[in-house]
């Protein structure tokens, strides 16, 4: 029993929790780290097996670090970060069953205080003052799109319907593509299936300027990305999409909105090498085709520096490739909540 609370505290900490007066981007990173300490702190109690790839992951977060010594300061918080996350990640394996009910569960959640926000009632999360904007409990409508649709993607019958119409009216369309492909794919031969097809043709056609809108931003920042040897390590990029809250302008946050160029652009060749091995472990696994199809579409679309949280929803999906691969990342595997 206390494994699992530990479980799911590290998962609705960050998707969940509050740390008033403090920006949604910090809070989360101090979130996530807080439960990383309790799940090592319960996890040491425990006897261990095998720790899965989180060990050599750390050892190459610490490398990357150090290749940024000419700024100690930002290279030993990140570090302390990724020690702390990963070495929860590897602690929690075994354990991907509570995890990713607690991921389903916390995306039960969003769909009530989306509702809420709708109407405009007052609520403790933060978010971006634009009024029509659902963005859940982690302060935007762009991860609370993505946990929705993971969480789809994992559930089966009407859930999945539920949590997946959930993520389409949020406002954000990072996820509508994959999640309308898995719903639709079990109906693809019926006349239901084609008609559905034919409904979302006329709508997806309504909003095409908006997705080409989105691209053409996304490629003329792509274009200008510095991509060098070494990287730039924790200094702020000289281009990008800028951070739209007071402390992210005043920090100069800025990002590709696309993980694999944001890992890039920072470590340069060493973090290209590390994000290859960490593709083709995935791969060994023969992970669930539609959730690395969703993992890999949200990677090209958003970014982790914008919102860390994801990290959660991606450590989670690890754990469970860690233990068995493809099984592990169907909705078989999880169960309902």
């Amino acid at each position: 029993m206390t494994w699992t609370l530990a479980c799911w505290l590290w998962v609705a900490l960050p998707l969940l929790g509050i740390v008033p007066m403090v920006p949604v981007r910090m809070a989360v990173v101090w979130l996530m780290m807080l439960g990383s300490v309790a799940v090592i702190g319960v996890g040491l109690s425990r006897p261990r097996t095998s720790q899965g790839p989180f060990g050599w992951m750390l050892l190459s977060c610490l490398s990357l670090a150090c290749l940024c010594w000419r700024q100690p300061t930002d290279a030993l918080t990140w570090v302390s970060q990724a020690t702390l996350l990963l070495g929860a990640a590897a602690m929690l394996q075994g354990s991907s069953r509570p995890l990713r009910q607690a991921v389903i569960a916390c995306a039960w959640v969003q769909i009530p205080v989306l509702i809420l926000q709708w109407y405009q009632v007052p609520l403790p999360w933060a978010h971006l003052p634009v009024p029509w904007q659902m963005a859940g409990t982690v302060g935007s409508i762009r991860p609370a799109s993505i946990l929705l649709g993971i969480a789809c993607l994992w559930s089966t019958g009407w859930r999945a319907w539920v949590l997946g119409l959930a993520a389409g009216l949020t406002g954000s369309g990072t996820v509508v593509p994959v999640v309308l492909l898995k719903l639709w794919w079990p109906v693809r031969r019926h006349l239901v299936g084609w008609l559905a097809a034919a409904g979302v043709l006329v709508v997806g056609a309504r909003f095409a300027p908006a997705w080409m809108l989105a691209l053409s931003e996304r490629a003329e920042v792509w274009r200008t990305w510095p991509l060098t040897v070494w990287g730039v390590g924790f200094k702020a990029f000289p281009v990008g999409f800028q951070d739209d809250t007071p402390v992210g302008r005043a920090m100069e946050w800025r990002d590709a909105h696309n993980v694999l160029l944001d890992w890039v652009g920072r470590f340069g060749l060493p973090g290209l090498l590390v994000l290859l091995a960490v593709g083709w472990w995935v791969l060994r696994r023969k992970p669930d085709p539609w959730t690395l199809g969703f993992f890999a579409w949200v990677a090209c679309w958003q970014s982790l520096e914008q919102f860390p949280v994801l990290v959660i929803l991606f450590l989670v999906w690890l754990i469970g490739l860690s233990e068995g691969g493809r099984e592990c990342g169907s909705a078989s595997s999880v169960g309902t909540t």
